[in-house]
């Protein structure tokens, strides 16, 4: 199976060397001398230094033992859904989103991937590292390239749901992210209006050249229109316009929750605050 665009499991270092995350500095050295490969040396020297460590940590199963490892890995090597049952927050993400990456999440899998980015936290993230780490003989991971990792997790998961979508229907694609911004963004819960906002960014940067495309069709069909009316340019004009409307539907929907439930927010404050002063 070739390497998931956008985020995979595939390229990480441990994946590479077949070890888990808590391979010890010796482990990794054997191993990239048993594959006698210029990769494995790659993955080697990137698993034993403790900055490119962490982000291939992050990116990989943290916390899963040798055989889960291997189970989760087979699986997915056989198209298959792994059981993410035991499996740390992070790595359920990791396998959510290699999974998305290549196209295979079905819409439950995309919202769990959604809600695990609401409940991952760094404090969460660096116990599970931290433990891999103990058992690895490795410093614990430091605090702010942690927070600056998962800030680049997030998109790039954000990144690889939407590559995932995006290679179906342009319709069908716009519907399925604008489901899940419906289902979420009314919550108003931080950490998961945070990755929909990625989610939205990554949509706009994949289609950004297709809207465009369509924008200027629109604006040339509407000036040959002002000059000659032709029906078939009507219908042109108006299905190119629809093309456009589909394209930039996340972004605006998730403008249109995030306002709305602002606005509810507000009025709720404001009628807790009268009935407070009125029952002093």
């Amino acid at each position: 199976m070739t390497p998931a665009e956008g985020f995979s499991l595939w390229e990480n270092p441990f994946a590479l060397l077949g070890l888990t995350a808590a391979a010890t500095q010796r482990e990794t050295q054997d191993r990239a001398r048993e594959l006698g490969t210029s990769d494995a040396q790659a993955a080697a020297r990137a698993v034993i230094a403790p900055r490119p460590r962490l982000e291939a940590e992050i990116r990989f199963l943290p916390g899963a033992p040798d055989e889960q490892v291997r189970a989760v890995l087979d699986t997915l090597r056989k198209g298959g859904m792994p059981d993410l049952w035991g499996l740390s927050l992070p790595a359920r993400a990791n396998v959510l989103a290699h999974r998305a990456a290549e196209g295979l999440a079905d819409a439950t899998q995309l919202q769990l991937l959604v809600s695990l980015h609401g409940e991952m936290d760094a404090g969460t993230v660096a116990a599970t590292i931290g433990d891999d780490r103990t058992a690895a003989g490795m410093p614990q991971p430091n605090g702010e390239l942690l927070e600056r990792s998962l800030e680049k997790l997030a998109d790039d998961h954000a990144r690889a749901m939407v590559i995932g979508v995006v290679g179906a229907e342009t319709q069908k694609a716009s519907a399925q992210i604008t489901a899940l911004l419906t289902r979420n963004a009314a919550q108003q819960q931080n950490d998961r209006l945070s990755f929909l906002r990625r989610v939205c960014a990554a949509w706009d940067r994949e289609t950004a050249s297709m809207a465009t495309q369509a924008r200027e069709h629109a604006q040339d069909l509407a000036g040959t229109l002002s000059k000659t009316p032709k029906v078939g340019e009507a219908e042109s004009l108006a299905a190119t316009i629809e093309y456009w409307a589909q394209l930039t539907a996340p972004q605006r929907k998730l403008d249109a929750l995030v306002s709305l439930g602002h606005r509810l927010i507000n009025r709720i404050q404001i009628r807790a605050a009268a009935s407070l002063m009125r029952a002093r």
